[in-house]
């Protein structure tokens, strides 16, 4: 045997596999690094709203505060015409500290006592900064005068959303596993290939693993008719592609047809739009990647003339008929 063939290709389509598994489990491990996570779910606690600005500074975001006594200010945040929160503010030591409270009532509370809230330290926005305009109007002070002695950095429970970084998270450690486990799954592809699932339905269609030995011989020494994605040999339909192997003994197929796809949205001009339909036995479907219409009929004219009891072409008659000799009976042992 000069090569094995379809070891080779199983290794080296679960190799590319690996690959792309690889740049995903990189690529969600960088999202989980960059997401803070840990500071987001148990968010440091502070006593005071006035220490926000330097917890900000410290690099940290989100904070878990019991507000002593906060102030309405009179202003409230709307987003897409939508209230979305209300302005208050914490006042100790002539240091002042804007919060914006989830609020969407018409008539939000003068003053709010013993206020427990989880939020994120926002650096003061273009509607913070509005809110301080119209505040230092209200208190007939400049701008200037009230900003000294305002914070810089806003609690905002508004932008402290909780549930969807659940629902991120989840999706993240869903995404995690999932990929993790088809690679350690192709790591053991590469490692024993006969375990691929292109083995595994090569036995389901009535082949072995020791006659695998016969494809690989045919594949070298005996192969009627090559294209891109198809090999045929006197015995077997190997279909090839990317990230995909097929092995079709061909005494285990019931039924064969060439299906045209027609583009649904976009014409494009290519030769590439039949497929191979077929139904073999135990009723097991396969449709082989698109190749050119010429070299489908090919490979239906071997089987038409070499393979007489494959029911060709298609038609509903024929179609009733393969489903009904495609079944496989059991054998039931005789009663004594």
């Amino acid at each position: 045997m000069k090569t094995n063939y379809v070891y080779n290709r199983i290794r080296k389509s679960s190799i590319y596999s690996s690959l792309f598994m690889v740049s995903v489990l990189v690529t969600v491990i960088i999202i989980i690094r960059l997401i803070p996570f840990s500071e987001i779910f148990s968010p440091i606690k502070i006593s005071v709203a006035n220490s926000a600005s330097t917890v900000y500074d410290s690099g940290v975001e989100y904070i878990d505060l019991t507000a002593n006594e906060i102030y309405y200010t009179g202003y409230d945040s709307y987003r897409s015409g939508h209230k979305t929160g209300s302005y208050y503010y914490s006042l100790v030591n002539n240091s002042c500290t804007l919060i914006l409270i989830k609020d969407k009532s018409s008539n939000p509370p003068e003053t709010l006592t013993n206020y427990h809230i989880q939020a994120r330290l926002v650096k003061n926005s273009s509607l913070s900064k509005s809110i301080i305009k119209k505040l230092a109007k209200d208190l007939n002070w400049t701008t200037d005068g009230l900003s000294s002695v305002i914070s810089n950095v806003t609690i905002d429970e508004t932008a402290y959303h909780y549930e969807m970084y659940i629902y991120v998270a989840l999706s993240l450690a869903s995404i995690l596993i999932i990929f993790l486990s088809l690679l350690i799954t192709n790591i053991i592809f590469i490692a024993v290939p006969g375990f691929h699932p292109a083995c595994i339905n090569f036995n389901r269609l009535g082949g072995s693993i020791k006659e695998l030995n016969q494809v690989n011989r045919e594949i070298n020494n005996m192969v009627v008719f090559r294209t891109r994605n198809l090999i045929l040999t006197e015995r077997y339909i190997i279909s090839t592609s990317a990230l995909n192997l097929e092995i079709i003994p061909i005494r285990a197929i019931v039924w064969a047809y060439e299906h045209a796809h027609t583009p649904r949205f976009f014409k494009i001009k290519t030769n590439y739009k039949h497929t191979l339909n077929l139904l073999c036995r135990h009723r097991i479907y396969l449709y082989l990647p698109k190749d050119s219409e010429d070299n489908i009929n090919n490979v239906l004219a071997f089987l038409r003339e070499n393979y007489p009891n494959i029911i060709m072409g298609y038609s509903k008659e024929n179609r009733e008929m393969a489903l009904k000799k495609s079944v496989v009976k059991k054998h039931t042992p005789k009663k004594s």
